[in-house]
């Protein structure tokens, strides 16, 4: 059975990198289409269990026509529209991109179950319930197909992900980007900063979705490593994505460049997660300090002027204390005096002398906001350094 085992290592390999699968988990699929079409030779089912029905096609032998199960027909029309690329029952492109289409849309929730699974029996009895739901099932027969998929696959020297789940690593690793870092509340932030104290940060989480497109494929690959300089997956290239690259190659023996090609992708599936040390990871911004790092200085130099308005602003709000009563005073005897003679123009006046009167109010918000903008880019800085995104912490 040479076809099935070249074409096992090739499922398993496009099914691993394209839905972020442990090995164990794509041989459970691949065992199943194993037993469906004998070894991916007989895409035609010979005895359909319903007499006189279409039965089965393709290596994964999808059925039905009907409007409540029209598989078999979406498969047909499939080969239909791709006709011009020589796609018919018998070729892996056809079959594959039917599955992934499968799994990407009215099959996600068997792809769902599958990523739950943590050993290739539970992942090739999940497929069969969830995607397959055969009529028979011979689910020892599938288990069999599938071990010959994963001995296919290490005989080829392909690497895959753990059969069990992964134990932390002893190193910490560096966080996939998020829209923004975890913070701590705002009065807790000013009050630790105006005390000379950094506000704790913490590690976002990973998250990963590979697509299709390659740059964007190249570009969740690195997210889901580590490899944060990367930025937001979008599918087009830029320079993010191209210095994401550079970083991935020299921190994994690769030749230098921003070369994307099949063997960047295929170092990206097999590597592991992106390891910082373990200084980098907690490092607080006072660590920074004293490396100096020219951000962080520039932003303390706005915190104090923060600190000094608002202090201003509170000791002239003590100088100034009952000034708002006599104001309220002299607004109403001039109200009264006037009458409806008032002007939109002496009310303007009025205004521009409260504001005047009050400057220490607005010292203090001032002083407030500089404080809180100063805090929230230490943090920033610091989750990024976190990240690896800072090169060097004096930068």
């Amino acid at each position: 059975m040479a076809k099935f085992d070249d074409l096992a290592v090739r499922y398993m390999t496009d099914l691993m990198r394209d839905f972020n699968l442990t090995d164990f988990q794509a041989a459970g699929i691949v065992g199943n289409g194993g037993a469906e079409s004998t070894g991916f030779t007989q895409v035609q089912e010979l005895n359909p269990a319903v007499k006189g029905a279409a039965g089965g096609l393709g290596h994964f032998q999808w059925t039905g026509r009907t409007k409540t199960n029209n598989r078999r027909l979406k498969f047909e029309q499939w080969l239909e529209r791709n006709a011009a690329k020589g796609w018919t029952a018998h070729t892996y492109e056809a079959n594959y991109s039917m599955l992934f289409r499968e799994l990407r849309g009215t099959e996600k929730a068997a792809l769902a179950a599958l990523k739950k699974t943590t050993t290739l029996e539970d992942a090739t009895e999940v497929f069969m319930r969830q995607f397959e739901r055969p009529g028979v099932e011979h689910l020892p027969a599938r288990i069999r197909w599938a071990k010959r998929a994963l001995t296919a696959f290490a005989k080829k020297g392909m690497k895959g992900a753990p059969q069990t789940q992964p134990s932390a690593p002893s190193v910490p690793t560096a966080p996939a980007p998020v829209d923004t870092p975890d913070r701590p509340g705002l009065w807790g932030t000013l009050w630790r900063i105006l005390r000379g104290k950094d506000a704790k940060v913490e590690t976002p989480a990973t998250a990963s979705t590979p697509e299709v497109n390659q740059f964007r494929q190249v570009q969740e690959l690195l997210a889901a490593k580590g490899y944060v300089e990367v930025g937001q997956p979008d599918g087009f290239d830029g320079p993010r994505t191209r210095a994401a690259v550079r970083v991935f190659r020299a921190e994994n023996g690769m030749p230098a460049g921003d070369v994307i090609d099949d063997k960047l992708i295929a170092a990206l599936t097999a590597a592991g997660p992106r390891q910082i040390a373990k200084a980098r990871v907690e490092a607080q911004a006072n660590d920074l300090r004293e490396k100096g790092n020219t951000q962080i200085q520039n932003l303390d130099g706005m915190g104090w002027l923060g600190k000094a308005l608002g202090l201003g602003g509170i000791l002239g709000g003590i100088e100034k204390s009952g000034v708002l009563d006599k104001a309220t005073d002299t607004l109403q005897t001039a109200q009264d005096t006037l009458g409806t003679v008032a002007t939109v123009f002496t009310t303007i006046i009025s205004i521009a002398q409260w504001c005047f009167s009050h400057w220490w109010l607005f010292a203090i918000g001032g002083g407030l906001y500089l404080v809180f903008k100063v805090a929230s880019g230490i943090l920033n800085i610091v989750v990024l350094f976190r990240q690896g995104i800072l090169a060097r912490a004096d930068k």
